[in-house]
């Protein structure tokens, strides 16, 4: 495991990691608030610092990668290819160092790039691959909810039965839902 350590760090690595989260949390803020186009830019802004900085190999810039990676998604289909290669940048510096919990979110991210895609494979792929750092990507999680190992089973149902691709590509459909279609 490669551990990003700085001691007694710089004054630009200072000024990156506190303009740079508070760039990351006026993002959030922004996404939150629907202004994804006000969000991608701090996020970039955030990327800029911290790649200065730190680099692209240290899990302060895959936080703001992951983040940007995650506007792309909610910005829809159009903004795919985008939201892959910040998760792609995020999961090459968090494979190596950093949380597991991180690099679980990043993988299930990736998922969710794929799945959109219609690639139910892939997305299995990605939330699979490493059984230490799986989570559940379903943002409307309440009780009663499924398991990652019931979620990722209705994966390999979809991916062997035929091909079956979801009308529009556009989420996780359960197997309640398919009866119904």
């Amino acid at each position: 495991m490669n551990i990003n350590v700085h001691a007694n760090p710089g004054l630009e690595q200072v000024l990156a990691v506190t303009q740079g989260s508070q760039l990351n949390n006026e993002g959030l803020a922004l996404r939150r608030a629907g202004d994804l186009a006000g969000a991608e830019k701090k996020d970039l802004e955030a990327i800029r610092l911290k790649e200065a900085a730190f680099g692209s190999d240290n899990i302060t810039t895959a936080l703001s990668y992951n983040s940007l990676g995650e506007v792309y998604l909610e910005m829809g289909p159009g903004r795919l290819d985008d939201a892959e290669k910040y998760l792609k940048l995020a999961l090459a510096a968090r494979e190596n160092t950093g949380p597991t919990a991180d690099l679980a979110c990043t993988r299930d991210n990736l998922g969710k790039v794929y799945e959109m895609r219609g690639d139910f494979r892939r997305a299995k792929e990605y939330r699979r691959g490493r059984e230490d750092a799986m989570c559940c990507g379903n943002d409307n999680i309440g009780s009663g909810t499924k398991s990652i190992a019931s979620r990722l089973n209705e994966y390999e149902d979809r991916t062997t039965d035929h091909g079956i691709r979801m009308p529009g590509n556009t989420g996780v459909r359960t197997l309640s839902d398919m009866r119904q279609m």
